[in-house]
């Protein structure tokens, strides 16, 4: 089992250096920007595109190691918003929001913990009630991600 988290973090390494030697489409501040814009228009956006900018940034995040809490404000009114029209969400859409708050406050907990977290508990709660509401459309593989992506945050907010 040592074995194994050894070749799995000497993997990850390497996926990372060879991350690290392509250039960048996009830098933060750019996402950021992009962010900012498409924060004028959030009442116009519907679920699933706020998902799939959700599943963007949370993919970015993960294969460039950003701290995105310059972009904080603008995610934030971005999961907001989606918590807030919840009506046309499929569970895959809630799953993917649901991800990107965990993998972005857990990438910045050591640093913005608080930052971070104050602010999800009325999202999150918004999310898992339209899940139980919509329960006949889930399927295991998003009880599953939604289940461990709320978990983490629950240990985020436990006191340190």
């Amino acid at each position: 089992q040592q074995q194994q988290q050894q070749q799995l973090q000497e993997q990850q390494q390497q996926q990372q250096q060879l991350v690290a030697s392509q250039p960048l489409l996009l830098t933060v501040q750019q996402v950021r920007q992009l962010l900012q814009q498409l924060c004028t228009m959030l009442p116009r956006a519907a679920a699933q595109t706020l998902s799939n900018i959700a599943w963007a940034l949370t993919v970015l995040q993960q294969c460039h190691g950003w701290c995105m809490c310059c972009c904080l404000p603008e995610i934030r009114q971005l999961a907001v918003s989606f918590a807030s029209h919840l009506s046309e969400a499929l569970p895959g859409h809630v799953q993917r929001m649901v991800r990107c708050i965990a993998q972005l406050s857990a990438a910045c907990s050591s640093h913005a913990e608080q930052a971070w977290l104050e602010w999800q508990a009325p999202v999150l709660q918004a999310m898992l009630q339209h899940l139980t509401a919509n329960r006949k459309m889930l399927k295991l593989y998003h009880v599953s991600s939604v289940l461990k992506d709320v978990v983490q945050l629950g240990f985020l907010h436990l006191p340190a």
